[in-house]
């Protein structure tokens, strides 16, 4: 795949990192010195109405792997528990919560550990590949029994990778109650989504491999493998979707970008998308995507109908939820956004954007402790998610948790954004009275050019810093320089680290709300 040996060392690197990350974490969150031991442990939930209950998906490489096998089983791990969340949340019509790791021991083990009261069933794997060949070792578990009621092996060729797929839906799927017709649908989507070219599939894990990560570089790299794959084979509806998604992330959380709603990679994401539905125009994946990309574009009317459709055909709860919030607050309707998102309830429990927007919301409102346990709830489905990292510091340390903010802050540079730790370090050490670690701790992120347009959370951090120094013309300067109609701007505008700046707001454009029902 060409990916050298540095490249690889690192990720594996990364995966002792979260091998170390979850006990010590866990530990560190209940230490009694801590003013607030319990403030981000969300109480155990009452069973759900659906007697299914929950299912949770986890799969990872096999023990052992050398590191081509790492690269490509952690992809692979990654597509077939998305895969399989998709489908099952869809055919049992419950909340399904799915994630890969690249360490099985600390994967099954924090399965096992994580499960809430409506959890029903938990689904894990061992995924390995060895030259063409794909061989998945999974199991089915009755968490409320702790019964291991199947398990079973499925090997066949990379370039079949559906129908891998489909034989494990079919195995595993009526186990957890699965709707078969609904199976069926999704096997016959898988295939039409597919290829049958080896020389594209390489390519195409090799970008999946890079979006485990978090970062703008993994993401270039992610965006040129996607591109190569679909030069092997340009009806490779999977590699759209792959490319998109890269071109998606880079925006949101890169490390620069240009005036939001114009960034020509958001033009290339669009017009990846429409690709993916020319080829497949029932692609609820595709029309997800679509009403991403136009809510990145300050579209929201726009993203209002792509929801409406996904709505129509059946797509997931919790991204039907997520979107129909994230319209609403890009039409300035912060209050429609948090009642949607809170209405969701277990619809987006395993669903990382859903429930971190649901975080911001709670924390711009005040309720810390209940943005912490949701940021904890995050960190449970992935631990690699750094953004919420990087907001459970700063809600810790508006607790008092000032040792717990700090771990959180140290993880997040771990994770690859040492800017992000250092400004959350800088900003909880300036919140408990010590200004003097402030300039050295955040010097990255404040040496960048006053007028650069920066992510939004860059530019919240950047001004954050600026105005805890006593320096508010910087500060605002870090907002403004991000588009007017930018909705993560009028986000900040309001922001509780910002609120004391009046950052003037008169760009807003007013806009009718759109209904997505």
């Amino acid at each position: 795949m060409g990916v050298g040996l540095p490249r690889i060392r690192a990720r594996v690197i990364r995966a002792a990192v979260m091998a170390w990350i979850t006990p010590w974490h866990d530990a560190l969150s209940q230490t009694p010195q801590s003013s607030a031991p319990a403030s981000c442990v969300a109480p155990a939930t009452q069973r759900t109405t659906n007697e299914q209950g929950g299912v949770v998906v986890r799969f990872a490489t096999a023990p052992g792997a050398k590191p081509f096998d790492v690269l490509t089983g952690s992809a692979l791990a990654a597509r077939l528990a998305d895969a399989l969340s998709a489908i099952l949340e869809t055919s049992v019509r419950a909340g399904v919560t799915a994630r890969d790791s690249l360490d099985p021991a600390v994967l099954h083990q924090e399965s096992l550990r994580a499960l809430s009261a409506d959890d029903r069933w938990l689904i894990t794997g061992d995924v390995s590949s060895t030259a063409d060949v794909v061989t998945v070792t999974w199991r089915v578990v009755d968490a409320r029994s702790g019964r291991e009621v199947s398990t079973g092996r499925a090997r066949d060729s990379l370039i079949w990778l559906p129908r891998l797929t489909g034989a494990l839906l079919g195995a595993v799927g009526g186990q957890v109650g699965a709707d078969r017709s609904a199976l069926v649908r999704a096997a016959a989507s898988m295939q039409r989504r597919a290829t049958t070219s080896r020389q594209a599939i390489d390519p195409y894990l090799g970008g999946l491999f890079e979006l485990t990560a978090f970062g703008a570089r993994s993401y270039k790299v992610a965006i040129e493998r996607f591109r190569t794959a679909l030069t092997m084979d340009s009806t490779f509806v999977d590699a759209y979707l792959g490319l998109a998604t890269a071109q998606l992330r880079i925006v949101e959380w890169g490390d620069s970008v240009s005036a939001r709603g114009r960034d020509p990679r958001l033009a290339s994401a669009k017009d990846a998308v429409t690709r993916a539905l020319a080829l497949d125009p029932n692609s609820v994946r595709a029309l997800s995507l679509l009403a991403q990309v136009h809510l990145a574009r300050d579209e929201p009317v726009v993203a209002g109908i792509a929801v409406a459709a996904l709505r129509q055909r059946g797509a997931r709860p919790g991204d039907i939820a997520w979107l129909e919030a994230e319209v609403h607050r890009a039409q300035g309707d912060s209050l429609a956004a948090r009642r949607i998102i809170t209405d969701a309830g277990a619809r987006i429990w395993g669903h990382v954007p859903g429930l971190f927007l649901r975080a911001e919301l709670e924390r711009r409102q005040g309720r810390s402790q209940l943005a912490c346990m949701t940021l904890s709830r995050i960190l449970r489905i992935d631990p690699a998610w750094g953004p919420a990292y990087v907001m459970r510091a700063l809600v810790r340390a508006n607790l008092g948790d000032r040792r717990g903010g700090w771990a959180d802050a140290e993880l997040a540079a771990r994770l690859g954004r040492p800017e992000w730790g250092a400004a959350a370090t800088a900003l909880i050490d300036i919140s408990m009275g010590d200004a003097r670690t402030v300039r050295p701790r955040a010097r990255q992120l404040l040496n960048v050019e006053p007028d650069a347009t920066l992510p939004w959370m860059d530019a919240l951090l950047r001004a954050a810093v600026f105005h805890a120094l006593g320096d508010a013309p910087r500060a605002r300067a870090a907002i403004a320089a991000m588009p007017c109609r930018d909705d993560h701007r009028r986000m900040l505008a309001g922001d509780p680290l910002l609120r004391a700046l009046r950052i003037p707001t008169e760009c807003r454009v007013s806009r009718r709300p759109v209904s997505t029902g």
